[in-house]
C-alpha cells in the first residue's frame, strides 16, 4: 500500500472481489490465502462449462460470424506455443466469443468468472508440468471448423471433447502435486 499509495479502502474492496469469485480465501483476524485448487471444484468449474459452452454454441451455430470463426483459426495457427500467455488468452478469447453470442450479460459474467478460474488452472497445470499447450489448438481448430459448416453435433463433440481434455489436464495436476506433497 505504501509503496503504491494505495489506501486501506480499495486493497480491502480488491481483496473482497478476488474473495466473491473463488480466488481468495478470507479468515477474519487470522490472514488470507489464494483458494486451493481441490478436485471437486475443478470439477464444479469444468461441470459448469460443460453444461454452459455447448448448449450456447448449440443454440446458436448457424449465427456464428464466419469471418470471426476464419480470424480464430487464422490466430490459432500462428499462435506461438513458447508464448504462453497469449495462447491461454486467445484460448480464453475463444471461449468467450462462443458464450458471447447469446447476448446475455449474466451468462457472460458468470462465463467470465469460470475463465478465470480456468486461466488460473492452466497456469497451475503448466507450472506443475502436467499441461501441454500444443494440443489446445488441433482441438479449437476442430470447434471452429465445424462451427464453419454449421454442423452442430459435430462442433458440440469437439468443444466437450477440449473441455473435457481440460479437465483431466486440471486435474491430474492437482494430483500429481497432492502426491509431491504427500510423499
Amino acid at each position: 500500500m505504501d509503496e503504491h499509495g494505495y489506501g486501506r479502502t480499495p486493497l480491502r474492496e480488491a481483496l473482497l472481489a478476488l474473495q466473491r469469485d473463488g480466488l481468495v480465501e478470507i479468515f477474519p483476524r487470522k490472514g488470507m490465502r489464494i483458494t486451493p485448487f481441490t478436485e471437486k471444484s475443478i470439477n464444479d468449474v469444468y461441470q459448469l462449462r460443460k453444461l454452459l459452452e455447448p448448449a450456447v454454441m448449440s443454440s446458436y451455430v448457424s449465427m456464428y460470424s464466419k469471418s470471426d470463426l476464419l480470424d480464430f483459426a487464422r490466430r490459432f495457427r500462428e499462435t506461438s506455443i513458447s508464448d504462453i500467455v497469449e495462447h491461454y488468452e486467445l484460448d480464453i478469447a475463444f471461449h468467450t466469443f462462443l458464450v458471447s453470442i447469446a447476448e446475455n450479460e449474466t451468462m457472460s459474467r458468470i462465463h467470465a468468472e469460470l475463465m478465470s478460474h480456468v486461466f488460473r488452472l492452466a497456469m497451475y497445470a503448466l507450472v506443475t508440468g502436467a499441461s501441454h499447450p500444443e494440443q489446445n489448438n488441433p482441438e479449437h481448430l476442430a470447434v471452429v471448423e465445424a462451427l464453419l459448416r454449421e454442423n452442430e453435433q459435430e462442433a458440440k463433440d469437439a468443444l466437450i471433447f477440449h473441455i473435457n481434455h481440460s479437465l483431466i489436464v486440471s486435474l491430474n495436476a492437482v494430483r500429481e502435486r497432492n502426491e509431491d506433497t504427500s510423499a
